[in-house]
């Protein structure tokens, strides 16, 4: 009897141990259950057993989700491997923070599903506009992917939030947001007293076999959204969002006739390109020229007016040009509490790489 009763309870210990494994399996397998879920961009539930460790940054435009993960300490040592190269190539920045940086595998931008996957990653982020042309073709691999916008200045806040999830590190999230939200709010206030709004033209200038274009943004991309939030008001500005910068001629610059002009370029020294124009009869006959209110939008590694993480010493410069005395720190104090408290870099750090490759309009 003791021993069929030892048997017995044997079984039933064996009975217990399969349930319990069916229903961790079960668990594990569902999309609706996992012990560790993000929400991305699209609204996309994403489970985990744990927080990913093996991260892959993808596709176009790579170097403004890179710029915001370095935003979070110890990110750097889960990315494996990203798209880079180009005009915004990010190594020679984030080499600045990360020494390992450039031991990580650089992927074209039109890197294929295989030769992700053959990286074994657990998570890949990209921009959510690359989903059907390249996110898709990941996911029916079975890989996990993340897709953020940054694309304004409320998506962005947003986003950190996602990638304060990816890292679990919801207070460093709610740390960084909190550095844009201050400066948002100071804006704000400043901004409730000053009925002038000047009319601004914010445009791309490019040259190409001697002769240049100019070009403006999209009413939805984030350099519109900067002027209005700085207290301006952008002259190009229509109901249409477009898809990315569209070319006008000096003729229609001329009419509409901008108080204050603002050049963006991202190959030259746009600081360079204002004196140029100075002293060009064509315009010379524009409002902001004659009154000396043509301006290079600042850079560093990056120009300021991208969405990417620098984006709001952007707008913080564009408030001050538009409506002197808006914020009491210098600029340059500015820019090492940017890079300081966001980044870790410390003054001295700042001062000797930072500050040596600023451009644009910055004195």
């Amino acid at each position: 009897m003791k021993i069929r009763a030892v048997f017995l309870i044997l079984v039933f210990l064996i009975g217990l141990s399969l349930l319990s494994s069916c229903a961790g399996g079960l668990q594990n397998s569902s999309d609706s259950l996992g012990a560790y879920k993000i929400v991305d961009a699209l609204s996309r539930e994403i489970f985990f057993l744990t927080p990913p460790s093996r991260i892959v940054v993808a596709g176009k435009a790579s170097f403004m989700i890179l710029d915001a993960l370095y935003l979070f300490p110890g990110a750097g040592d889960k990315l494996i491997a990203y798209s880079g190269g180009g005009l915004n190539d990010p190594l020679p920045f984030l080499s600045l923070i990360d020494p390992k940086m450039k031991e990580k595998q650089v992927l074209e931008y039109e890197v294929g599903p295989e030769q992700i996957a053959a990286l074994k990653p657990d998570l890949v982020l990209m921009k959510s506009y690359l989903r059907e042309k390249s996110g898709a073709p990941l996911e029916r691999l079975g890989i996990k992917v993340c897709y953020l916008d940054l694309e304004t200045p409320e998506s962005f806040l947003r986003d950190i939030g996602i990638l304060g999830g990816v890292f679990n590190a919801p207070e460093r999230a709610e740390e960084i947001k909190g550095f844009y939200q201050t400066r948002l709010d100071s804006l704000k206030r400043y901004l409730e007293n000053v009925s002038d709004r000047p009319s601004v033209l914010l445009a791309q200038y490019s040259e190409k076999g001697g002769s240049y274009s100019l070009s403006v943004p999209p009413s939805s991309w984030i350099q519109t959204s900067m002027v209005s939030l700085a207290g301006g008001r952008p002259v190009w500005a229509s109901g249409e969002s477009g898809g990315g910068f569209t070319v006008v001629n000096l003729e229609q610059v001329l009419f509409w006739d901008p108080e204050v002009c603002i050049l963006i370029s991202y190959g030259k020294d746009s600081g360079d390109l204002v004196e140029k124009l100075k002293s060009d009869p064509g315009w010379g006959q524009m409002k902001a020229v004659k009154n000396g209110r043509i301006y290079g939008f600042p850079a560093d590694f990056l120009s300021w007016d991208q969405p990417d993480p620098r984006w709001i010493l952007g707008l913080e410069w564009m408030a001050r040009i538009l409506h002197p005395g808006t914020f009491q720190a210098e600029m340059k104090e500015e820019i090492k509490n940017f890079f300081g408290e966001l980044y870790g870099m410390s003054e001295k750090q700042v001062e000797e790489t930072i500050f040596p490759v600023l451009k644009g309009s910055l004195d």
